[in-house]
């Protein structure tokens, strides 16, 4: 019986303990950011702010610019719409061109080589 009393008590208090921990945590809770510092391109530095998610401030002037209308993209170069064998671009005095990521090439693409698994050109100088 006396075990049964301790043990009504052991659990009432632990039960205790936790709604009176509910009851006093609050919405606003406690917001701690690092301390780091941003150094900025003008010079400046920028902390951490805690009313947007612990990210950086941002640095003064960074809008981006607005590029002008004279501002040329790099053109992608097609592929030739004739298809050509890797013998046939040789025979003719070329060389297989990777045109993936380029945007400039020298000489002229005289076809498209076949059987390549890159977008592979013929280019002759």
């Amino acid at each position: 019986m006396k075990k049964t009393i301790i043990g009504i008590i052991a659990i009432i208090s632990i039960g205790g303990y936790f709604l009176f921990i509910k009851l006093i945590q609050h919405e606003d809770k406690l917001i701690i950011c690092n301390q780091e510092a941003k150094l900025c391109l003008d010079g400046t530095y920028v902390g951490r702010e805690v009313t947007n998610n612990c990210e950086f401030a941002k640095c003064p002037g960074t809008t981006m610019p607005h590029l002008d209308d004279n501002y040329e993209k790099p053109q992608i170069i097609q592929l030739p719409p004739n298809i050509i064998s890797m013998e046939d671009c040789k025979a003719q005095g070329g060389e297989i061109f990777n045109i993936l990521g380029e945007t400039t090439y020298s000489g002229e693409l005289i076809g498209t080589i076949e059987g390549l698994r890159c977008p592979c050109a013929c280019r002759v100088e």
